[in-house]
């Protein structure tokens, strides 16, 4: 497919990392968009930290089960994140549970305040992109989604198995004809798709979307 890139700040949205099993995509995707918002060039943030707050803001802590996009939101409005060399993101939680915890730093804590974007979602990510922001993406991960390669974009079929609710930040918008695609960085490591990254249609966004979140 001949896609022409009309916008793009892949650059500045920092490297693509792994969540590994744990149900953490909330927490990194709000992270990318946090630190690069927050810093040029692009200093990672602990996805740790803002994940355990959001967990400790969840009605029952239970860092195995995931967080909410709005939870994850307040944590990160009142607890906020340090640089990721603090607290390094942990490929597994501890036994002990009581064992989870921040560890003990001096280093500064970075907060914001992120809103859901209401509109056209592809239009919306593109006034983001214009004005050099990322936004992040919640929609209903899919097969197809999860079976990505790196030569084609991913597309909507109403024969597709949706999934569970995925977030990710949105890197770069293109056009193929009249049909829109957006370009997304995802937390599952460089050997998903096109090294972590992954073309969505727009009939594919619109058809699996939650919310798109934006930060200033």
């Amino acid at each position: 497919m001949n896609l022409e890139v009309l916008k793009d700040i892949t650059a500045s949205v920092g490297p693509v990392r792994d969540q590994g099993k744990r149900p953490t995509c909330v927490a990194f995707a709000l992270s990318d968009l946090h630190a690069s918002i927050r810093s040029n060039p692009y200093t990672a943030l602990s996805v740790e930290y803002l994940y355990y707050h959001s967990c400790r803001m969840s009605p029952q802590f239970d860092p195995h089960k995931g967080v909410t996009l709005q939870t994850a939101l307040s944590a990160l409005k009142s607890e906020g994140q340090p640089d990721e060399n603090e607290w390094p993101y942990m490929d597994k939680l501890p036994t002990n549970l009581a064992q989870y915890k921040p560890p003990s730093f001096t280093g500064p804590i970075y907060r914001r305040s992120g809103q859901s974007i209401a509109g056209r979602v592809v239009n919306k990510i593109s006034e983001e992109l214009d004005a050099n922001r990322s936004s992040t993406l919640v929609f209903r991960s899919s097969l197809r989604l999860m079976t990505a390669t790196a030569s084609q974009p991913i597309t909507w079929s109403s024969n597709d198995t949706l999934l569970t609710p995925h977030a990710v930040a949105v890197v770069a918008v293109g056009k193929s004809r009249s049909e829109h695609f957006v370009r997304i960085k995802n937390s599952w490591g460089t050997r998903w798709a096109d090294a972590g990254y992954a073309w969505l249609s727009e009939e594919y966004v619109n058809k699996t979307f939650i919310a798109l979140v934006g930060m200033v």
